[in-house]
């Protein structure tokens, strides 16, 4: 069994990243103090502070990560997303990262507030 995990945005329930089994990636939030979710779900809303605190976690502004991030297809983002976190290396998991965390900031940017979901 594994962890999955998404983000959307709230009023336009559109997603911006989904991950099959990426525990580690996920653990990088569960780890932060979170606030407490407004109903009884596991669900919780991303800030930017926690956005930040994770692309710490990752160092996703490094420079070698900031360009294998801009040559990584869409089609490869998805592959990696969609797979065990295992079955990557961590330079490609800190390039699909950086993306996933980049789409997160400017989300939380804008007036639509962003929902992580996940269940295991």
């Amino acid at each position: 069994m594994g962890l999955d995990m998404g983000f959307v945005k709230r009023r336009a329930q559109t997603e911006i990243a989904y991950l099959r089994n990426h525990s580690q990636f996920a653990n990088s939030f569960f780890e932060l103090d979170l606030p407490p979710s407004e109903d009884d779900s596991t669900d919780f809303q991303i800030e930017d502070w926690m956005v930040e605190a994770v692309a710490c976690q990752w160092d996703t502004d490094d420079t070698e990560v900031a360009r294998a991030e801009a040559a990584l297809s869409e089609a490869e983002f998805e592959r990696i997303c969609w797979s065990h976190e295992y079955d990557h290396d961590t330079s490609e998991l800190r390039a699909a990262y950086r993306r996933i965390l980049e789409r997160l900031h400017e989300a939380v940017t804008a007036s639509d507030p962003v929902v992580c979901y996940w269940s295991a």
